[in-house]
């Protein structure tokens, strides 16, 4: 009875070392993110990469992603979403420091595809897309029924980032034509399809 107390005590010994060997063995599981938020950083990088195909193909200097403006272009899209359509910021001027010249693009649409499109065919909002920009934040937000909310906010800033080749840097302007010169498109909603 003896060796089977001892046999018994081992085992549950070396199963209790083993299990938390294992235990301490394995590495943490990462953080579980919703598949919306994954989904709606992939469309914000596809739209990037679109935006920055148009303008090089123009031989326009490719944008930079801005965290001040993303920002700013997230809580607004955030508030479009949560009152089911789209409109512009009351007041690009405060959303960023050191800039010369902002712009604004809204949309809604049923795919990246689709938006960007519809952004291109649109004068004013294309105007935009190909302006004399340097800095972008691009914000998008799933309405929960498939419709893609995005809010694209662009700026020429007075310490433009380096420029690959030999495109010369925008001339700088004055605080009363900074004032003036704000580049708000049209609103552009494209209903679900």
């Amino acid at each position: 009875m003896a060796m089977k107390t001892v046999w018994l005590t081992s085992l549950i010994a070396f199963l209790l070392i083993s299990s938390t060997a294992a235990a301490v063995a394995r590495p943490p599981s990462p953080p579980k993110v919703a598949p919306a938020i994954l989904q709606e950083a992939a469309a914000e990088t596809e739209f990037l990469a679109l935006l920055n195909q148009e303008r090089e193909a123009a031989g326009l200097r490719q944008l930079v992603l801005h965290d001040d403006l993303l920002d700013d272009a997230r809580a607004h899209t955030i508030k479009m979403v949560d009152a089911g359509q789209i409109f512009h910021s009351s007041d690009l001027t405060i959303i960023a420091t050191g800039w010369q010249a902002l712009g604004e693009n809204v949309g809604y649409g049923p795919t990246v595809i689709k938006l960007h499109n519809a952004f291109m065919a649109s004068p004013s909002h294309r105007a935009n897309i190909m302006g004399n920009y340097d800095r972008v934040g691009i914000a998008v937000e799933n309405d929960g029924n498939g419709v893609l909310y995005v809010t694209f906010m662009f700026m020429r800033s007075l310490d433009p980032p380096p420029i690959p080749g030999t495109e010369p840097e925008p001339e700088p302007i004055s605080a009363a034509a900074q004032a003036v010169e704000l580049g708000i498109a049209g609103a552009l909603s494209m209903g679900a399809r």
